[in-house]
């Protein structure tokens, strides 16, 4: 259903139990205090356990929700966990409402026929991202949406659709048919967790529902953030 990108991250949303020091990690966190001296305390998703975090000292955004692709885990310091963050990849959040639960971000879009039941259900669709400037062509031909042509595991194309469709909390993807362990499947729930979306419609073929990493890789993710309800199509899976 799409083409196939760079190979995806490691199976990890946010730093999980133990992080180790050097690497880098996705976090999101609810800034709770700015110090340019001593660093910002937030709260971490989903756990809420309070951090440090440095690189980020604007009083102007306590109280708001961020996430932060690929912040370095620096240690405990002082009692708190210290994660350095490049302002050039936070995205701040705004909270989500109602009509927010009716636009949607079409990733791994193909050329759009999923599109249709969507829209006939009253839905929107705001943005669609494909790999293939084929797809993403055909796409805005028969829907006049905006599309972004990009590798969704790629950081810049998660910035790019941030700025776009900050208000979709609505993804909408097809996972590959060309191979079910794929950077795919990865870099949809990466999408999912770093852009803050709660509900996920993800659509594949058969196989894909007795498929043990498939099966492992939703339930984990799904049960680790928030118990994220994604629903199914064509047989992936359900979750709760």
């Amino acid at each position: 259903m799409m083409t196939l990108g760079e190979a995806g991250h490691s199976i990890q949303w946010g730093p999980g139990l133990q992080p180790e020091v050097g690497h880098h990690y996705d976090i999101i966190f609810d800034l709770t205090s700015a110090s340019e001296y001593t660093g910002s305390v937030a709260l971490l998703f989903p756990s809420l356990k309070p951090v440090r975090i440095v690189g980020l000292c604007d009083a102007g955004v306590i109280g708001c929700n961020f996430s932060a692709l690929k912040a370095r885990f620096d240690g405990v310091i002082g009692g708190l966990c210290q994660y350095s963050v490049d302002v050039t990849k936070l995205m701040k959040h705004e909270v989500c409402n109602v009509e927010h639960l009716f636009r949607v971000l079409e990733v791994c879009c193909g050329a759009g026929f999923t599109t249709e039941g969507l829209h006939a259900a009253g839905f929107v669709t705001d943005l669609a991202v494909d790999l293939n400037e084929l797809f993403t062509n055909m796409f805005h031909a028969r829907h006049q949406t905006v599309t972004i042509t990009g590798d969704i595991n790629s950081d810049d194309v998660l910035r790019m659709i941030h700025r776009t469709a900050p208000d979709c909390k609505v993804l909408a993807a097809g996972v590959s048919c060309h191979d079910i362990r794929s950077s795919a499947l990865v870099g949809i729930l990466r999408t999912l967790f770093v852009l803050r979306i709660p509900v996920a419609i993800l659509e594949c073929v058969c196989e894909a529902q007795g498929h043990a990493w498939v099966s492992q890789t939703l339930h984990g993710f799904a049960l680790s953030h928030a118990r994220l309800p994604v629903v199914a199509s064509k047989c992936l899976a359900l979750l709760s």
